[in-house]
């Protein structure tokens, strides 16, 4: 298994989405949205590198 870390940087949550902005292995940052279903769930998920 690899051994992944990165560094939260911010954190913003909606209704249904949480969106979070971190630090990757690689030293840029990133933004990741994860959707959720009505069962909780994750449903969808973008992910943008800069």
């Amino acid at each position: 298994m690899p051994d992944l870390h990165f560094e939260l940087l911010d954190a913003c949550t909606g209704v249904n989405a949480i969106r979070l902005y971190y630090k990757p292995v690689i030293d840029e940052s990133a933004i990741a949205l994860a959707e959720f279903d009505a069962g909780s769930k994750v449903e969808r998920i973008d992910a943008h590198y800069r």
